[in-house]
């Protein structure tokens, strides 16, 4: 679990999937799910995230058989 772009967004990964949330300045509003990856046959083993960005979120996420690169809404940037 990684809060991240100010405490504004929540990047949440299991062992096949990963989520990101976005929180709304209005707490009576509930989180959006914003984007979401499935890694079918693969199990997630760590994330990554340059949480300090002043501009582009990349998340590097490796499983038990490859690794990822990805941008902002979990769009495949690398995959090896």
């Amino acid at each position: 679990m990684i809060l991240y772009d100010g405490d504004d967004k929540l990047c949440i990964a299991s062992e096949d999937v990963i989520r990101l949330w976005d929180f709304y300045d209005n707490k009576e509003v509930p989180p959006e799910l914003w984007s979401s990856h499935e890694f079918a046959g693969e199990k997630v083993q760590l994330v990554f995230l340059n949480e300090n960005s002043k501009s582009t979120f990349v998340f590097i996420v490796v499983t038990d058989k490859q690794f990822y690169i990805f941008e902002e809404r979990l769009i495949i940037r690398s995959q090896h």
